[in-house]
C-alpha cells in the first residue's frame, strides 16, 4: 500500500493577473482563483482524501478549505508549505524587476534554481550544487512530517 499525495498549486490572485512577485507576501485569491479552486474540487470530488495541507497563507488557505469542503476535511496549516521568499522582489512586478535589477533578473531567467534576489529563498536544488536552500530544507522537512497518521491508502492534498 501507499499513501498519495496530490500537490496543489494556490488559485490566481490580482498579483498573478499583474505578473507581481507575491511569494510570502499575504494575499487572497481574485474571483478567477476561487473559481479555479471549485474547478478542482469538483475535479477531485471523487477522490479519496483523507487529510488536506496548506501554508499559513490566506490564498493558500482559501484555495484548500474549498478544496477539502466537498470531503468535509478541514485544513492543516503547516508553515513548511509556505511560498519561497523574493526578498527585494515581493510585490514588483516582472518588468520592475528587470529595470530596477537587470543583473538579479538575467541571473534569474538564467538559472532560477540556483539563484535568489537579495533577501530571498534559495530552491531546494540539490541535483546542481549538492545543498538545499533554507526553502529546501523547510519544504523537505514538512514532507518528511505531515503525512503521519493516516492509513497506507489514503490520500491526502498539499496546497
Amino acid at each position: 500500500m501507499y499513501t498519495r499525495v496530490f500537490l496543489i498549486r494556490h488559485g490566481a490572485t490580482v498579483f498573478s493577473a499583474e505578473d507581481r512577485f507575491a511569494g510570502e507576501t499575504d494575499i487572497e485569491l481574485s474571483d478567477e482563483g476561487r473559481e479555479q479552486a471549485r474547478k478542482l474540487a469538483e475535479r477531485l470530488g471523487t477522490e479519496k482524501i483523507a487529510a488536506v495541507y496548506a501554508s499559513p497563507l490566506v490564498r493558500t488557505l482559501e484555495t484548500a478549505r474549498i478544496v477539502a469542503k466537498p470531503h468535509n476535511l478541514s485544513v492543516v496549516r503547516r508553515d513548511g508549505l509556505r511560498e519561497i521568499s523574493h526578498g527585494r522582489w515581493e510585490q514588483m512586478t516582472r518588468q520592475e524587476v528587470e529595470e530596477k535589477f537587470p543583473e538579479e533578473a538575467a541571473a534569474w531567467e538564467e538559472d532560477p534554481y540556483t539563484f535568489s534576489p537579495s533577501g530571498g529563498e534559495k530552491w531546494p536544488c540539490r541535483h546542481r550544487t549538492g545543498t538545499a536552500g533554507p526553502c529546501g530544507d523547510r519544504s523537505n522537512a514538512c514532507r518528511r512530517n505531515g503525512c503521519h497518521g493516516f492509513a497506507q491508502g489514503d490520500d491526502s492534498l498539499a496546497s
